[in-house]
């Protein structure tokens, strides 16, 4: 399971940056990605030029003993904790619920497919189980260091899984440098929804910080 933690792709991307001779680098991350791209600016900060962090923000929130809002859109990441279980859930009927879940995705039936595969499913939900076990869903969210890097923080108003303010309380976790972008008519995958929007944004916030 230890293959699965976000500390070892946060690993995998300082090797990959020595690898290509990078010495610092702009990161954007969407939902996990955004929790590794963190995880890179806090233990790396020197290595990280600016972060945009889209979806998923702060876990203090998204954990923390005010957190039932956010725990109420988030259920299927207990669900997920339980093996067997939950694979069983998300491929009845040729993964009906799991498609259900999907729905708002522009590629769904692409991203379902190779899921088909012997374990495939089990190595998807175990990035879940890794990073996100039962004790570490009920206990304290741990304490966050601030990022010492421009942040720009982007969430969408139409995602089903996570609220607007878990994204806007990073805020308090940046001194200085953080900007907010709401990408409107948009689902959790926003990127895909609204493309153009996404890539003004991106491209706007590197001008600035470039």
């Amino acid at each position: 399971m230890a293959a699965y933690h976000p500390a070892k792709h946060v690993g995998d991307m300082l090797e990959l940056l020595s690898r290509l001779d990078v010495d610092r680098c702009h990161v954007v991350g969407h939902d996990w990605g955004s929790g590794v791209a963190q995880g890179l600016a806090q233990f790396a900060a020197e290595r990280v030029a600016s972060l945009t962090l889209m979806s998923v923000g702060d876990s203090s929130v998204l954990l923390g003993p005010d957190s039932w809002q956010e725990r109420q859109r988030m259920w299927h990441m207990t669900m997920f904790q339980f093996a067997g279980l939950a694979e069983e859930w998300l491929s009845r009927d040729d993964f009906a619920n799991l498609r259900q879940m999907l729905a708002g995705h522009a590629d769904r039936d692409e991203v379902l497919e190779p899921l088909r595969a012997p374990g495939a499913l089990t190595a998807s939900l175990n990035i879940y189980r890794a990073a996100l076990p039962m004790e570490v869903q009920l206990g304290e969210p741990p304490a966050r260091p601030p990022f010492a890097m421009p942040v720009m923080g982007v969430w969408s108003t139409g995602d089903p899984y996570l609220t607007e303010r878990q994204m806007t309380a990073l805020a308090s976790r940046v001194p200085e440098r953080w900007r907010y972008e709401r990408v409107e008519d948009a689902g959790h995958w926003f990127q895909l929804d609204q493309p153009e929007r996404v890539n003004e944004l991106l491209l706007s916030f590197l001008k600035e910080n470039g």
